[in-house]
């Protein structure tokens, strides 16, 4: 089985954050990697949701739960779907723990100038989402930088010269310009 269904029988009125939610309160929250909600063309126009999961355990949970699941006064059906919304989400990263992030710019092939350092870094890979979110705390404010796959210029895994340290080195590409 994937990780994308159908779940139909909805009213046409209805709202995908609010498929979002009745769907994820049976499923967990952050379930659902991309949803579309359409509206069908039978007699009485009911909605349904093409739903691709974070994982085929989600998936599957679902659709052994659908039977039983009513919204409002309608019941609704489920089936699996051949192909998944978005194929290239299927990859599950690990994320990683205790890291540090440095900010700067390159200033010469081999040299790097360090704005500013911070301490116990986690780097999660989105769980196929394209982006990479970085969480970090300043100044006892936590924050989440998040960087989408297609502002990622170049990465690279670095070593000091001196260190057995190794260094994740990520350039990142800037939408906006200045104009003189």
């Amino acid at each position: 089985m994937g990780k994308t269904i159908e779940l139909y029988g909805f009213p046409a009125s209805v709202q995908a954050s609010e498929v979002k939610i009745f769907v994820e309160g049976s499923t967990g929250i952050g379930t659902i990697a991309i949803m579309k909600v359409r509206i069908g063309k039978g007699r009485v126009p009911r909605a349904f949701a093409i739903i691709q999961f974070t994982t085929e355990e989600c998936a599957t949970s679902m659709m052994s739960i659908a039977p039983r699941l009513r919204y409002g006064t309608a019941y609704l059906k489920s089936r699996v779907m051949e192909k998944d919304i978005d194929p290239k989400l299927r990859m599950d990263f690990p994320s990683l723990e205790g890291l540090k992030l440095y900010f700067g710019c390159q200033i010469s092939k081999e040299g790097f100038s360090v704005f500013e350092q911070m301490q116990d870094v986690s780097l999660n890979f989105g769980t196929g989402r394209r982006k990479v979110q970085l969480m970090f705390s300043y100044n006892l404010v936590e924050y989440k930088l998040e960087l989408s796959y297609e502002n990622i210029w170049k990465v690279e895994l670095l070593r000091s010269r001196n260190k057995a340290a190794r260094y994740l080195l990520v350039q990142v590409v800037s939408n906006s310009y200045i104009e003189n």
